[in-house]
């Protein structure tokens, strides 16, 4: 065709004339269509997968092979260091599988083949045991985040944990305050939700904080006509836990001469273990 010197073949055997309305056969081709190839996985290991038991309730797990460290962590039973795994899942396995038959601690083998599949119809959570085996993982909690009803037993185990160790020092401190004879609740800049007055529970002062929490007692004294047998009959009647604390009232001292004989006074009850805040304490500017 035209200028050009090769010779244009047409493949006539390929070439089908396509009639005006097609037939309802199939066309027959000798090249076959190529398959779509699965897209390959970039990572090898896989360390979530979730699918349904076999039970019919169609209770849904997760399976985590390991932590998410660098270095997976393992993890083995309480008392059974030999016994172990890096899936924290199979742990819990391995403990519930001991706790409903014991005599498999000297089957080790079958232990962790059973540990392999979950338990049939079980939905227990694992226990404080079990957490405290897993907690050396820092990556624990973003490990089983998600897992159905782990999170909770968690948070629970954590709960109970801080609450047996740590309840007493890290709780709110509750500070009553005791007003003394002569000393007015206006004149008292206060704001506590447990003030009384020495008038109103004398006589039955200890039956008023039986089953209190009561950590401190704020004792406000008239500074200028001031009681010593009875403050030391109150602090003798207290527990030993609870800290007894000596405020001066406000009050007009016309004559400053007397400031020193009263940080004498209030020396003394500090000498017995009693803490004392004086009339001469020096307050920093707007402290509250």
């Amino acid at each position: 065709m035209g200028k050009s010197k090769e010779t244009l073949v047409i493949p006539f055997d390929n070439v089908r004339v396509i009639p005006a309305e097609m037939e309802n056969i199939a066309i027959e081709t000798k090249k076959g269509r190529m398959r779509v190839k699965t897209k390959e996985l970039e990572e090898l290991n896989c360390d979530n997968v979730v699918v349904p038991s076999g039970s019919k309730d169609m209770f849904f797990f997760r399976e985590i092979y390991c932590c998410r460290c660098h270095t997976p962590c393992n993890f083995h039973p309480p008392g059974l260091p030999k016994i172990r795994t890096t899936s924290p899942i199979q742990l819990f396995r391995i403990v519930t599988l001991l706790k409903r038959h014991p005599e498999l601690r000297d089957c080790p083998q079958e232990l962790q083949l059973l540990s392999k599949h979950p338990i049939p119809h079980d939905k227990s959570t694992p226990d404080v045991d079990t957490i405290l085996s897993l907690s050396s993982c820092p990556t624990i909690l973003l490990t089983v985040k998600g897992v159905p009803l782990w999170e909770t037993a968690f948070e629970g185990a954590y709960s109970a944990i801080l609450k047996k160790a740590l309840a007493t020092p890290l709780r709110r401190k509750e500070v009553w305050t005791l007003l003394m004879p002569s000393v007015c609740e206006t004149v008292v800049p206060i704001q506590t939700a447990r003030m009384i007055k020495w008038g109103d529970v004398e006589g039955k002062f200890l039956e008023t904080l039986h089953g209190t929490r009561c950590d401190a007692l704020l004792v406000v004294v008239p500074v200028l006509d001031l009681n010593h047998m009875l403050i030391n009959r109150i602090k003798d009647a207290l527990p030993p836990e609870i800290v007894v604390i000596l405020v001066a009232a406000p009050a007009a001292i016309d004559d400053y001469a007397r400031m020193e004989q009263l940080e004498m006074v209030f020396d003394q009850f500090q000498d017995e273990g009693v803490i004392k805040l004086s009339p001469g304490l020096p307050v920093p500017f707007a402290q509250k």
